[in-house]
């Protein structure tokens, strides 16, 4: 029996599981190719999209620039973050972390010693990421 998890999808905001192995699938909502596994940001990146359906973690030594930041889990920022938009069902900024941009969370934790800066942040019901 394979193990599942659940992810939601940053396209269309639709629930569903995939196994815990699996990195890319199409969402049974939008049948949009879509990334689910977890990523892990630990050195400078730059994209001009980074989508996951499942977690996206910056590690204290990440640091990303990106147009799109989304994961329809989790983001967890340790590092810097600087993106146009980013958006998360939950979203958690840990004691040094950065978040430069516009943001758009379900739920949010910021841990004081955070800093966040740039346009329109956000925290309600995010129905569809996309």
């Amino acid at each position: 029996m394979t193990a599942l998890r659940d992810v939601r999808c940053v396209k269309c905001g639709w629930d569903f599981q995939v196994p815990t192995r699996a990195s890319v699938l199409t969402c049974p909502g939008c049948y949009q190719r879509v990334r689910v596994e977890d990523i892990v940001i630990n050195s400078a990146v730059i994209e001009r999209s980074l989508e996951t359906c499942g977690r996206l973690l910056i590690d204290r030594r990440g640091a990303v620039r990106a147009g799109r930041l989304a994961a329809g889990v989790c983001i967890e920022i340790l590092g810097e973050v600087t993106a146009t938009e980013v958006v998360a069902e939950r979203l958690y900024i840990g004691p040094k972390g950065r978040l430069l941009g516009d943001c758009r969370a379900g739920a949010a934790i910021i841990e004081p010693g955070a800093v966040i800066a740039g346009g329109r942040f956000s925290v309600g019901p995010v129905k569809s990421a996309g």
